[in-house]
């Protein structure tokens, strides 16, 4: 099996955030890295 996404954010790589807003960001941020490395078992059935 084999997934590929692609996602785009910014305007051609220049994203500014607030830094009262690091908090939520880094959130998402670390919410995608996680959802991106997951892994997914698969079994045969015979």
């Amino acid at each position: 099996m084999h997934y590929t996404r692609k996602f785009y954010f910014g305007n051609k790589n220049f994203v500014t955030f607030k830094a009262s807003s690091y908090a939520s960001v880094k959130t998402l941020w670390d919410r995608f890295h996680t959802a991106d490395t997951a892994l997914v078992a698969l079994k045969m059935n015979e």
